[in-house]
């Protein structure tokens, strides 16, 4: 006779019968109580109710409920972060990435530590969103950390905040000259403010335009009375801008900073490496120009038909990129300056202003806006037949063709508003060229 086959739990091939079961699911290690789904929603909302509110956190990490606990339950081993290449004018992806991973970790590790290991300050608007940032972390998780001693150098020139708790490995060159551009903002005072000479962007621009005087006065030259008017009215209108775009929820309000310092370039010259940030909250460029005039959206959506077949072609290449990069162009504007056809002519002034008087070597310019991060080397804005400026990205300088994809990448992690990032380089002997021409 065969062997009769016996299955776990049924002896003999019989039915368990229903006392074993009852026993067996008493025993410690049975079937677990279940947990009644009231007093579950309950546990859980009591942890989303203990969540700091912050809408600049839940900007860069728009899940941040699903990571949150709160320190006292915190089981995992102590983190770090490593701030590394930080620039959004080498490294936007990373640089975002690392931001977005710092809120993630201030929300679910018990301690966390930060180090910089970058030896110079490559970009000073990344260390702006870090200030803006530290008012909403958690304090008490942040341990601590290292820094290299020039960028602590930057920080204190520039005088940012609490410097997260961090220790400085090495010794600073004492050699190095420094000029720094203290943080800085405005904020919106009235719909109509921008027509104000005395509102409170008006003063940040005659503030940072006395600086880059004295900039320049280091070198040897300075700006002529008709420059420094158009240097206050280019900064005062990107600020301008920059505010009533902003969404009044976290925006209204523009920050800006920067620093030069004395180096030499490989030829031995003197010469000096200026940083230049400005940045909002809020909405983005592509947010705001969907208030634009029906003529400007009319010949964007007719862009958007041309390149239809190229955005399922390019990574890079977005619809949002369009709109990004033709709000850039001259005469374009999302205020709706319908009677003044040359209007919108802000940002474009200050790119051609800045290309000019730094020497073009080395020179870059980054703007980081929702999930696009635009960076131009050597820009140099072209003027078509009209005289007005255009900056496709591309060899052909024609918005109907596809920007470089070096000059343009799309973001994992949105920015919530938008960044201007600049490095460029006074040379005096590029500089007595401008002035003898």
């Amino acid at each position: 006779m065969a062997q009769a086959k016996h299955s776990r739990g049924k002896p003999d091939g019989r039915e368990t019968p229903k006392r074993v079961i009852e026993k067996r699911a008493g025993k410690k290690g049975g079937r677990k109580k279940e947990i009644p789904f009231a007093a579950w929603v309950n546990k859980n909302q009591a942890n989303l109710n203990n969540i700091p509110k912050s809408k600049i956190l839940d900007a860069f990490l728009p899940d941040r409920t699903k990571f949150y606990k709160s320190r006292d339950h915190c089981t995992n081993e102590d983190s770090y972060i490593l701030f590394e290449n930080f620039s959004f004018l080498e490294n936007p992806i990373g640089t975002m990435n690392m931001l977005s991973e710092m809120v993630k970790l201030n929300s679910c590790a018990a301690n966390n530590d930060i180090h910089f290991t970058d030896p110079i300050c490559w970009d000073m608007a990344p260390y702006m969103v870090l200030n803006l940032l530290e008012n909403d972390l958690e304090s008490e998780r942040i341990r601590g950390g290292t820094v290299t001693p020039f960028v602590r150098k930057i920080l204190e020139e520039t005088d940012f905040a609490k410097h997260f708790n961090m220790n400085t490995e090495g010794e600073l060159d004492q050699n190095l000259e420094i000029w720094p551009i203290k943080i800085d903002s405005c904020k919106q005072s009235g719909p109509d403010s921008y027509k104000d000479n005395s509102s409170p962007h008006a003063a940040l621009a005659e503030r940072f335009t006395g600086q880059i005087e004295n900039w320049l006065k280091e070198t040897g030259f300075a700006l002529t009375d008709e420059g420094i008017r158009l240097l206050m009215c280019m900064i005062g209108e990107v600020l301008n801008n920059a505010i009533l775009h902003s969404s009044e929820e976290i925006g209204g309000e523009a920050w800006i900073s920067g620093f030069m310092l004395k180096t030499k370039n490989p030829a031995g010259e003197v010469e000096y490496a200026c940083h230049i940030s400005i940045l909002n909250l809020g909405k983005t460029i592509f947010e705001s120009m969907q208030q634009c005039e029906p003529t400007i959206r009319g010949r964007i959506e007719q862009l958007i038909k041309t390149h239809r077949p190229k955005f399922r072609l390019r990574k890079h290449w977005t619809p949002e990129g369009l709109w990004t990069l033709y709000a850039l162009q001259d005469g374009v504007t999302s205020m709706g300056k319908k009677n003044d056809p040359r209007g919108g002519r802000g940002l474009m002034d200050m790119i051609t202003f800045f290309s000019d008087i730094g020497r073009s070597h080395n020179s870059k310019l980054a703007i980081i806006s929702g999930g696009i991060a635009i960076n131009i080397s050597d820009p140099n804005p072209l003027e078509d037949n009209r005289g007005m400026r255009r900056l496709a990205l591309n060899d052909e300088n024609d918005l109907a063709k596809a920007p470089k994809k070096e000059y343009m990448k799309v973001l994992r992690k949105p920015f919530p508003g938008t960044i201007l990032t600049w490095r460029f380089f006074l040379n005096p002997k590029h500089l007595e060229k401008l002035a003898n021409a």
